[in-house]
């Protein structure tokens, strides 16, 4: 599909979807503490909805059923720590590249603390019929690869009838999402904290005085919209916005003011204003060890603008969806070699999404525009406000 992108200078309102990453430790919260939570604003991505189909799925599987997390991997991840919880007997499994992707932490940490869980040679999940023997009270956990692995056990230590600590080992990337993830519990009413390398939790039954609870916008988003104002020099509206979030990519807000981009708030309005006269950087350092989502937006807008960037912290890139600074280099050279490039999303939605800003600067195509339902699926529909339009590429 042929994307391409009219110089209409005027200023819109966009809506953001719901945070995917909140989402999906809600359901997985509301799962096992909270029954009776109601969750507003709910992310409608693909890696959502399978995550709730296959909660909805627990309350009729039978004895050595399968069940598929397609290629998410917070839907997986998650999902382990939840049918390890309810005693499943079967099978989780998901996409080649899924099943590629590290497990094996979390899963050794599940089988340490005393849950019969295993990874096969496929690299699915093997729930086995035995009983639990979960009576550790001090769990370690290896978070070199991902924080998921923590949030996922930090999930379920509540649950536990005992305190419980948690130790983290290795150097931490992502921080940012477990620290999240326990403030998340918090605003919940759970007893957990981190202090350093060690999470402390306390057993938690549920009040009555909470009923729900709204997810807010999702941060990697905005960052599309913040690359789209720099190439553009569009002023943008998006909502609803807090200016508060424990969401990591927040950090975004301080890529746009580095090229120029001013942020204001008003009520649930963010809006995006490029000045009229600023002069580039030449070059910018930035670390994403801690929000590794947004990385690929800056690299794109950096490559766009010849600002020479450099990057920290983004080793385990190469375990996302793609191995994504492979891949964005890849794509970024057919960028420079063609008049019409032809993108490959390497079914990945974060690859679609940072590089359609290109837009701006000459009509670009996609092998794949539906791999964006993975997090944003009306990504497409909210850049068209802007002056983007999508077509088949045979047509003007």
């Amino acid at each position: 599909m042929k994307l391409t992108y009219s110089k209409e200078r005027k200023k819109t309102l966009i809506h953001l979807p719901g945070s995917k990453s909140i989402t999906n430790r809600l359901l997985v919260l509301k799962t096992i503490h909270y029954p009776n939570l109601t969750i507003l604003n709910s992310s409608t991505s693909t890696d959502s909805v399978h995550l709730q189909r296959a909660i909805k799925s627990l309350e009729s599987l039978n004895v050595n059923a399968k069940i598929d997390a397609a290629d998410g991997g917070t839907t997986f991840r998650f999902l382990s720590i939840l049918l390890a919880h309810k005693g499943f007997v079967g099978n989780l499994y998901g996409s080649e590249r899924l099943l590629a992707r590290p497990n094996k932490p979390l899963i050794d940490s599940l089988s340490a603390i005393g849950y019969p869980i295993s990874l096969n040679s496929l690299g699915e999940v093997v729930f086995h019929k035995s009983p639990n023997k979960v009576n550790l009270n001090h769990w370690q956990v290896d978070i070199s690869i991902s924080s998921q692995f923590a949030s996922a056990l930090s999930m379920l230590a509540p649950s536990m009838q005992n305190d419980i600590t948690i130790e983290l080992v290795g150097d931490p990337v992502s921080l940012g999402y477990l620290d999240m993830t326990i403030e998340l519990m918090r605003v919940l009413g759970m007893e957990i904290y981190r202090k350093d390398n060690l999470i402390y939790s306390k057993p938690f039954s549920p009040s009555q005085d909470l009923q729900t609870i709204t997810v807010e916008s999702d941060w990697s988003s905005i960052s599309y919209f913040i690359a789209i104002s720099v190439l553009a020099g569009l002023t943008i509206e998006l909502q609803p916005v807090s200016n508060y979030s424990s969401q990591p990519d927040i950090a975004i807000l301080d890529f746009a003011n580095q090229l120029g981009v001013d942020t204001s708030f008003g009520g649930d309005v963010l809006t995006l204003t490029p000045k009229s006269r600023f002069s580039m950087p030449k070059s910018i350092a930035r670390d994403y060890t801690n929000c590794p989502d947004i990385a690929l937006t800056e690299i794109v807008v950096c490559h766009a603008l010849g600002i020479d960037l450099t990057l920290q912290g983004v080793e385990h890139l190469k375990h996302k969806e793609s191995d994504r600074l492979k891949t964005i280099s890849q794509e970024l050279s057919s960028f420079d070699k063609h008049n019409l490039p032809l993108f490959n999303t390497h079914n990945d939605h974060r690859i679609a999404m940072s590089l359609a800003p290109l837009a701006v600067l000459k009509p670009i195509s996609f092998n794949d525009i539906e791999v964006v339902s993975k997090s944003f699926p009306d990504f497409w529909k909210e850049i068209d406000k802007l002056g983007f339009h999508i077509t088949p590429e045979h047509e003007s």
